[in-house]
């Protein structure tokens, strides 16, 4: 779909999200499977039914404390209502639907992309 990463807000910083699998028994092995295949994945956290798995070695990035609230957004890109937490680049009440990731994302790193329009994960397609 898209090369924008995902990420998990925890301890006040957004951690990259390598991989997700559902919270069930045969999730939990195909988790520890990946984790068994690449030694530097760990459990980052089990959320809203999915085991998060990150780069034992990401610190993460800082994030401004408190996260704002999850609220609804009209999408910036296409004016669709959706649900995310506000960005300090975007005017308020604006965000970013799932649907607009994939065309906003072009022609920008992820980095770039991250400036415009916030983490995903965090402030927009939020776990």
């Amino acid at each position: 779909m898209s090369t924008i990463p995902k990420y998990f807000a925890i301890q006040g910083k957004a951690v990259e999200v390598q991989a997700s699998y559902p919270d069930t028994p045969e999730g939990t092995a195909l988790a520890n499977a990946r984790m068994e295949e690449q030694p530097g994945l760990g459990v980052l956290a089990v959320h809203a039914d999915l085991i998060l798995l990150a780069d034992v070695k990401d610190l993460g990035k800082s994030l401004s404390l408190p996260l704002p609230k999850v609220s609804y957004k009209v999408c910036s890109c296409c004016g669709a209502a959706t649900q995310g937490r506000q960005w300090p680049n975007r005017d308020k009440g604006f965000g970013l639907c799932l649907e607009c990731v994939p065309f906003t994302a072009r022609g920008y790193t992820a980095s770039e992309h991250a400036s415009i329009y916030g983490y995903r994960g965090i402030h927009f397609d939020i776990f």
